[in-house]
């Protein structure tokens, strides 16, 4: 054995694996050329080999690989040497090594066979190793789709080919996944990611992409032909879950921010559109898809120079609390007010839409609710101190505050700290943020109660989980919206006969009815005639600063 191992040939051989540093298909090829140095020494007349991959986290399925790595042209031996090796994950690597046919190897001749082949699964497991290795740097551990440099490398790899443009891509994340989080718990919460991960991943082709961004925040890139089934693949992905021993299946909603993709446009471009649209799929209770437009780009700029100048004008003062009277309809009397907010900029009042929706996608609009709720309760303890007789303020808030599990304890906290009697309080939240996350709903709107403050529903039938939040929420007011009103004026008897059902229906079930936006006699007649409780709107009044609300306050108090 010694003087083949010795020999030319065989140090040719070794030093064509060591230098490897390739795929393993790659590497295969190479074998062939490096047994070429040694099949005349070794009358060589076949070697392949068989590797049995088991399931594992990269290759869910497993994976069987066979290749013939040289064959004589003289053909070979059908008695073969066998060595096999057990990989890492209990696999199998068979490796065959046949003689030349009418060729009997000697002893020292197996022996050095056996040594070529021990060589041979060295540089493959080498190389495997670091294929692994360098596909868990493009993996998210927790999925096993792409992380985001998997996804870098799939886009740089279509660049390549001059082909970005034939795909669109979906910026997407679940639809109330913390909802999902906190009915099963974090741990089965991950699981369920991984099953919708994998679900999107099997629907995919091999030239298409998922990553994962973190979070319930994922990438698709989709061929153009194919994002019709795309969508409706994503209408709902059903998710069995395990749940204290018991099985539990969830059909599962997605946000989705597409953005068509254009020639020259880069990766940061693409990804850019697409997350301004998912933003404004977030705003949408009815649309899970919006398609990026250019608009976008301009409201998002808008949006990041209020997101900018928004501290230095709250700490500037600019940010004003107006209150818009309510009135009763029964006596036509003062009964209530919500506190609204403007942003005095350089003289010039700023309207709400203006500024709102960009503190609502960034989330600094829960800071801007607490500051006006702290400046409502500052001035209802001055106008009882002064001897005035206030009425009760409404407060809106936005759903965001039911991320934090203390929101009810701040709210709370700034009534107690002012000494404000919890009678001149109201909590309005939207329609929206009950369905969001409807049990942190649930109880704040409990514990508000408890500690007698009422809890409206501003912006009531602008979704389709009114009737739903009516028959589980236990809330004192119900707002109608606006568009509700505005249909009395049209002259439509079956918009008249809905509405003077939902009022009637509120009112059985022990709450009040304020409708917002009343501008006309009209419709002032008609919500007396249903027995609608309050209305707000410029038919009474128009949103006032504080002082000229005082003067309310003051006079008699009896439109």
């Amino acid at each position: 054995m010694g003087y083949i191992l010795s020999s030319d040939g065989f140090a040719k051989f070794m030093e064509m694996l060591s230098g490897c540093e390739g795929s393993l298909d790659l590497l295969e090829g190479q074998i062939g050329d490096a047994l070429a140095h040694v099949k005349d020494e070794l009358h060589l007349g076949k070697a392949a080999m068989i590797m049995e991959v088991h399931p594992n986290a990269f290759q869910l399925r497993g994976r069987s690989i066979s290749h013939d790595f040289y064959t004589s042209e003289k053909g070979y031996a059908t008695e073969a040497i066998k060595e096999s090796y057990i990989t890492g994950n209990k696999g199998v690597f068979n490796m065959f090594f046949h003689p030349e046919i009418g060729y009997v190897w000697n002893e020292d001749e197996k022996k050095a066979v056996r040594t070529l082949s021990n060589a041979i699964y060295i540089s493959m497991r080498r190389v495997r190793l670091k294929e692994l290795v360098e596909r868990a740097m493009l993996t998210d551990s927790m999925t096993m789709v792409s992380n985001a440099m998997g996804m870098k490398r799939f886009v740089t790899q279509i660049m390549e080919k001059n082909n970005h443009s034939a795909y669109n891509c979906a910026f997407m994340n679940i639809k109330n996944f913390r909802y999902y989080n906190q009915k099963v718990g974090s741990t089965q919460g991950d699981e369920l990611l991984k099953v919708y991960a994998t679900k999107i991943n099997d629907f995919l082709l091999p030239d298409e992409n998922i990553t994962r961004m973190g979070g319930d925040n994922f990438i698709v890139y989709v061929k153009k032909e194919r994002v019709g089934a795309f969508f409706e693949r994503m209408k709902k992905i059903n998710v069995q879950l395990w749940v204290d021993n018991h099985p539990i299946s969830l059909d599962v909603e997605t946000r989705i921010g597409m953005h068509d993709i254009a020639p020259g446009d880069t990766m940061d471009d693409v990804l850019n559109c697409a997350a301004i649209a998912l933003a404004y799929a977030r705003q949408q209770n009815a649309r899970n898809v919006v398609w990026f437009e250019k608009k976008m780009r301009d409201l998002d700029l808008q949006a990041q120079t209020v997101s900018v100048a928004f501290p230095k004008a709250l700490a500037n003062g600019e940010l004003i609390v107006y209150y818009q009277p309510k009135v009763c309809l029964e006596d036509n009397s003062l009964c209530g007010c919500e506190a609204l907010v403007r942003w005095v900029r350089e003289g010039v009042i700023v309207p709400p839409m203006d500024f709102i929706p960009a503190l609502e996608r960034e989330g600094t609009v829960c800071d801007l609710d607490m500051y006006v709720f702290e400046t409502v309760c500052k001035d209802i303890r001055r106008w009882l101190d002064c001897g005035m007789n206030p009425v009760r303020v409404s407060v809106n808030f936005s759903k965001l505050h039911f991320k934090d599990d203390r929101f009810a304890d701040h709210i709370l906290d700034i009534i107690h700290r002012h000494g404000v009697p919890s009678n001149y309080i109201e909590i309005e939240l939207t329609e929206a943020s009950g369905f969001e996350s409807f049990d942190n709903f649930e109880r704040f709107s409990r514990i508000m109660r408890e500690n007698k403050i009422e809890v409206s529903i501003d912006d009531f039938g602008t979704g389709y989980s009114s009737l739903n939040i009516l028959k589980r929420l236990n809330v004192d007011v119900i707002k109608l919206d606006k568009s509700f009103i505005d249909t009395i004026e049209n002259e439509d008897t079956q918009d008249e006969v809905f509405i003077k059902n939902i009022v009637n229906m509120i009112n059985e079930l022990g709450m009040r009815v304020v409708a917002e936006g009343v501008e006309t006699n009209n419709q002032v007649e008609f919500l007396k005639k249903i027995h609608c409780s309050a209305v707000q709107g410029y038919f009474y009044d128009r949103p006032m600063p504080r002082e000229r609300y005082e003067e309310r306050l003051l006079e008699k108090r009896i439109y």
